[in-house]
């Protein structure tokens, strides 16, 4: 006998089409597919940006292991210096477009779990919102992670030619060629993935009425206990520094020192 949610789901299916049923589903599970959307547009941002790094660090390989044996230390500085520079305002370009892009998603995001029509979030329309975006980022994580250690063998590769060589970056330069060189802590990451995500998210739900609380005063900015759209939307850009500690106060900050703490707690060597 054909049940209530068999002849909802062929109504829908037959109406709305496969993003019709979509849609039905999703609610159900209270679930908005506008998440999912938002983290397909940071998983093609990582493999942009990846992509990006790993073609400009063969080309600053080709070109150190094109110089003379005899170059002096300063040529090398300046291809390095230029390497860096060049990335950094490649990558800068890209931001403005997905900035546009999550905006528009945050949006319907905020509105799916503004369930009172209020425009703003309670407390627990927030943690609904919090609980399903771990999840949704969980999944996403472990696609992430192993994006991230794309470009791994190609930084490890130069160690050699680039070690000891930063004296004449500046202060930023150096903490951006830092961030691409710690790539291969993701070396880890391939082989024991699941592991690090799991424990990332399994320690999220262990403590989750703290995280939520955390993750709340991160965004509530005014201390009005309600959270405006913009409020939400600030957190969700990964590019601001509010986006950073949103994910920190859910414990789901993941780089290369959460991976290397991690790494530590499951007795993993990074180096591997």
């Amino acid at each position: 006998m054909e049940r209530a949610w068999q002849r909802k789901a062929a109504a829908l299916l037959a109406v709305g089409g496969a993003a019709g049923l979509g849609v039905w589903w999703y609610r159900q599970r209270g679930q908005t597919p506008h998440l999912r959307r938002y983290f397909r547009r940071l998983m093609r941002h990582e493999r942009e940006i990846w992509a990006l790094r790993s073609e400009g660090l063969a080309a600053l390989r080709r070109r150190l292991q094109s110089l003379r044996p005899e170059a002096a230390v300063h040529e090398r500085h300046e291809l390095v210096i230029e390497a860096v520079a060049s990335m950094r305002e490649l990558e800068e370009r890209m931001l403005p477009g997905l900035e546009a892009d999550l905006e528009l998603i945050v949006e319907r995001v905020f509105d799916w779990y503004d369930t009172d029509r209020t425009g703003v979030l309670s407390p627990c329309e927030s943690a609904a919102f919090f609980s399903h975006f771990v999840q949704e980022m969980e999944a996403w994580l472990r696609v992430s992670v192993s994006a991230e250690s794309l470009g791994a063998d190609i930084v490890a590769s130069m160690d050699d030619a680039l070690s000891g060589r930063f004296s004449q970056l500046d202060e930023d330069q150096q903490e951006f060629w830092k961030d691409i060189v710690d790539g291969k802590v993701f070396a880890v990451a391939r082989v024991h993935g699941s592991d690090l995500i799991k424990a990332a998210a399994e320690d999220y739900r262990a403590h989750q009425l703290e995280r939520n609380s955390a993750a709340f005063g991160v965004l509530d900015t005014d201390g009005d206990g309600r959270l405006q759209q913009t409020e939400v939307l600030e957190g969700l850009l990964p590019t601001t520094q509010r986006g950073l500690d949103f994910l920190a106060a859910l414990g789901l900050l993941i780089g290369p020192k959460l991976v290397r703490r991690i790494s530590k707690d499951f007795g993993l060597d990074s180096e591997q």
